[in-house]
């Protein structure tokens, strides 16, 4: 797959034809589509590049679908055009993780423009989502317990006031710190918080799941 791919799904076949001719015009490879059904049919395990769709698709929709191509195998970055725009709209479409929301009839240069800045953006998304993962799965490897003292570690609470909180002993709470250290490959309590952070990221995305605790709950 191309990194410089446009896939377009507009079921309009006038505007579909007129932002084809613009990007091919800018070198860029372009795909088209009618409907989200068509372009999953047509792309079921991923995608690599910037989705340009419309809002008000027949069947599943272009919100949707964006919201669809989050997860997965999926790298792109989804420019979302309407001809009826609010600011509900736009609003729903960023947070279902559009990069931008365009109102017909698209003005050729920032349409263009936009796309370009989508692309050159993504191997900075795919960093930042790869970290979001990554710190998803470290705190997915806690114990319930652990779990429990980390939230009060990187809330500022002082290791007495966990012991008391929690009713176990001070002691108890070091060894419960030194192993969510040594399991989140943290060398500093910045550098926990910093997890933490991306963790919490990764689940706003939906990139990543946060698992049950599981029953190894020591002391």
């Amino acid at each position: 797959m191309a990194a410089n791919a446009v896939y377009i799904v507009e079921d309009n076949p006038d505007v579909c034809a007129m932002l084809h001719a613009v990007l091919v015009d800018e070198g860029l490879t372009v795909e088209e589509f009618d409907s989200g059904e068509a372009f999953v049919a047509a792309h079921p395990s991923g995608a690599l590049g910037c989705l340009v769709v419309d809002a008000g698709l027949p069947g599943m929709s272009g919100l949707e679908l964006v919201q669809r191509l989050r997860g997965g195998d999926y790298h792109l970055a989804a420019i979302v055009i309407t001809g009826h725009a609010d600011v509900a709209m736009a609003v729903e479409a960023m947070k279902a993780g559009a990069v931008d929301f365009m109102q017909k009839p698209v003005s050729c240069k920032r349409f263009i423009a936009t796309v370009r800045a989508a692309l050159d953006a993504l191997p900075a998304r795919d960093e930042a989502r790869g970290h979001c993962i990554d710190a998803v799965r470290k705190l997915n490897d806690l114990t319930a317990r652990q779990r429990q003292v980390l939230d009060l570690v990187v809330a500022g609470v002082a290791n007495k006031n966990i012991a008391a909180d929690l009713g176990i002993s001070q002691r108890t709470v070091e060894n419960h710190r030194a192993a969510i250290m040594r399991k989140s490959a943290s060398k500093s309590l910045p550098a926990l918080v910093r997890l933490v952070e991306w963790a919490s990221r990764g689940l706003e995305g939906q990139d990543a799941k946060l698992e049950r605790p599981s029953a190894r709950n020591t002391p």
